[in-house]
């Protein structure tokens, strides 16, 4: 779990945190972390942020992804 709290800290520092995001879950899926994993991992993520509100909007907006509370050709 460390790595992949790693990997989503590395995600959303970059140029473009919503698509680094994306580029970061969707091998977990495909490798079998089940979708509540990720999604306990983000909101742990999104927690730390405290008042970077930008961040915490962009972890938001993964989670729809995840949850499906999207439009569907953005699902993950």
């Amino acid at each position: 779990m460390d790595d992949l709290n790693n990997q989503l800290t590395i995600a959303l520092n970059s140029e473009k945190p919503v698509l680094a995001l994306r580029e970061a879950i969707s091998p977990l899926l495909e490798n079998g972390y089940s979708r509540e994993n990720i999604l306990s991992a983000l909101d742990k993520c999104r927690q730390s942020f405290g008042d970077d509100s930008a961040k915490k909007e962009y972890i938001l907006e993964v989670m729809d992804y995840l949850t499906g509370w999207c439009a569907s050709n953005m699902r993950l």
